[in-house]
């Protein structure tokens, strides 16, 4: 009388149907069953009888636990296999039981068995792959502006610029309008300068300077070594050309405000104040459980990140390719001096509106579905965001030296097992610290409840923080996803930036050594047996080409394993490998920390060793020091 449609007699679809339609109470009630309360509610119905009060059956599964005082006991453990069933397959298996008993032909057999599900999970793999690529990209993008100059310096290079100041004290007197030295005069000083050079070919860079302020629209100097051959046949009339005679582009270029280096060099009082910093704000987020504002400004700040790290760049390539675009590069308000609103441009404008709706739609679905990690454009955004803050931290926060690196990844090390670990063991509850907070609060505490009222507040818990990656499990149908936190990104990715650009200062010093050389007419250096030379000096002065291919074998030993970069990328791959491993064999969150840190920092120890720098690496690389006055003299032709 209390299940089922009211056409096979139930009660509560009847008498709740109001105005004759019998369907309300199915389409509310999904397991179409329903418990009397006890309470009346009056007289009402055909025949005027007293009307009872009934409500909804809740009819869904449940995970069975078992009795904890069995364990107390020396009794046998309990053997009798037991489940939980829903109503609606009870009804079924009982109606199995009715048609079985009454033929004595028919035998009944009952199999519990546990739904499958693919574990491993793919998305393990997929997440595994994404945190790799991100980490990767974030490090080689902040040794982007090595890259930039070396690609200037060669284009000069191509084009027979001159790039450094020449330092043949022949050059200098003609351009002090002096009388043309003798060849011989000449030849020595050219020596001398390449002996010097060859000497310290690197020490010697420190007193060079590019020559941007003398340069033409485009920033270099136009003035070649055919300068010194005109100086050696003794015409000196036409040796240097006259300052006044540079173009508009020029003065333009010089009066040009130079581009502002912003980076932070991180050093043992940023170590400690993190970590203390770190310490604190989790602890705060696991007393006060304020984590929809942690949702909130993370959601704002990666916005900002998505705007300077996609948008900008893309609406610029977009300028350069589409004509009618070429307006964005521009200023909206030219004439605006207030503010500073001058200074805006229509890519910032619009870089930054369409990182913020991006954002602003994401936080909307943050804050108000139940479950948004089951929406693909939330999780999908999270990954773009989580990314983009990556590439950004990374490209403005560095370490100069392993020491600082070792410090910092050492300390967290320590960091991560006690947050994970030992915080358990004095917290009221039993709660690790740091899971609880990445996990807003862990999950509720009656699951069974907040199934059947997931709006209620103590349900609005257990959803992750969004400062990580995550897939979702993918063919699983109790659905959850695998994450990963961004800590596990940037953290490791300090070191294998600094990795990424000590192999771009190498290549910017070695270029420039060939470009000193080749300008002052001293003999070229030997590179390692099978690299390419494009051209070089003979011993005669004069340019030839060469035409060294390198074997595919070849290059890719040289990517892979010919710097620090390549190795401890890979180091990164088998460290986060382990801590999925891990997860997988344990059954439980691990600290990628735990396994990232010995690979990273023991691989680039290693290597340092093997190669006879690791004085130099734990101190500083003298070389991109170097480098980063050159990329002072050149940045504002970025």
């Amino acid at each position: 009388l209390l299940s089922g449609t009211a056409e096979e007699g139930n009660l509560c679809a009847i008498y709740a149907a109001p105005d004759g339609q019998q369907n309300s109470f199915e389409s509310r009630c999904a397991s179409q069953r329903c418990l009397l309360t006890g309470a009346t509610i009056g007289e009402g119905g055909k025949h005027n009888r007293t009307l009872m009060e009934a409500c909804c059956a809740w009819d869904v599964y449940q995970d069975m636990g078992g009795d904890p005082t069995l364990g107390n006991t020396t009794e046998t453990t309990v053997t009798i296999p037991a489940v939980f069933v829903t109503m609606a397959d009870g009804y079924e298996l009982q109606e199995s039981l009715l048609v079985a008993s009454s033929s004595e032909d028919e035998i009944m057999t009952t199999l519990a068995y546990e739904r499958w599900y693919p574990y491993p999970n793919a998305s393990t793999f997929f997440l595994w792959a994404l945190g790799v690529l991100v980490t990767w990209l974030a490090s080689y993008l902040s040794a982007w502006e090595y890259r930039k100059a070396y690609r200037i310096i060669e284009q000069a290079k191509r084009e027979g610029r001159r790039v450094f100041r020449a330092e043949a004290a022949a050059v200098q007197r003609v351009e002090e309008g002096a009388a043309p030295p003798t060849a011989e005069v000449v030849d020595r000083d050219v020596a001398e300068a390449s002996d010097a050079f060859e000497d310290e070919p690197e020490e010697r860079l420190e007193n060079i300077d590019l020559n941007i302020d003398a340069a033409d629209g485009d920033g270099l100097n136009h003035t070649d070594s055919s300068q010194v051959e005109r100086i050696r046949g003794g015409h000196a009339a036409d040796a240097a050309e006259p300052e006044t005679a540079q173009p508009a582009a020029t003065v333009a270029a010089v009066t040009a405000p130079p581009q502002q280096d912003q980076h932070l060099e991180i050093g043992m009082y940023h170590v400690l104040g993190f970590v203390v910093f770190a310490s604190a704000a989790l602890f705060v987020l696991f007393y006060f459980e304020i984590y929809r504002v942690v949702t909130i400004m993370y959601g704002i700040g990666c916005s900002g990140a998505m705007a300077l790290v996609i948008f900008q760049p893309l609406y610029r390539y977009l300028s350069k390719k589409v004509p009618w675009l070429r307006f964005i590069q521009s200023s909206p308000c030219p004439k605006a001096s207030f503010c500073g609103c001058n200074t805006f441009t229509f890519n910032e404008v619009l870089s930054a509106l369409s990182g913020y709706a991006i954002g602003i739609y994401w936080l909307y679905i943050a804050l108000t579905q139940l479950d948004p990690h089951t929406n693909p454009y939330f999780w999908i955004v999270q990954n773009i965001m989580g990314a983009s803050v990556s590439i950004a931290f990374l490209g403005v926060i560095r370490v100069s030296n392993i020491k600082i690196a070792s410090a910092l990844l050492v300390a967290l090390f320590f960091y991560d097992i006690f947050m994970v670990f030992i915080t358990p063991l004095f917290t009221k509850e039993g709660d690790s610290v740091m899971v609880t907070v990445a996990t807003s609060g862990g999950p509720p505490d009656d699951p069974d409840f907040c199934e059947k009222y997931p709006y209620e507040s103590d349900c609005r818990q257990g959803d992750p923080l969004p400062m990580l990656l995550t897939i979702p499990r993918i063919n699983d149908y109790r659905g959850g996803g695998n994450l990963l936190g961004l800590g596990d990104i940037v953290l490791p990715g300090l070191l294998i930036a600094f990795a990424a650009r000590l192999d771009a200062a190498k290549h910017l010093l070695q270029l420039c050594t060939e470009v000193y050389r080749a300008e002052i007419g001293g003999p070229m250096p030997r590179r390692p047996s099978g690299s390419t030379i494009a051209s070089s000096i003979d011993e005669n002065g004069n340019q030839v080409v060469e035409n060294e291919k390198k074997s595919r074998a070849e290059t890719i030993r040289q990517v892979l394993f010919g710097g620090y970069f390549g190795p401890l990328t890979i180091a990164y791959v088998f460290g986060l490998a382990m801590a999925f491993l891990a997860v997988h064999l344990m059954q439980n969150a691990q600290p990628a920390l735990l396994y990232l840190c010995p690979a990273c920092l023991g691989g680039m120890v290693i290597l340092g060793k093997v190669k006879g720098e690791l004085n130099e690496l734990w101190n500083g690389s003298n070389r991109i020091k170097k480098c980063d006055k050159i990329i002072a003299s050149v940045r504002s032709l970025f």
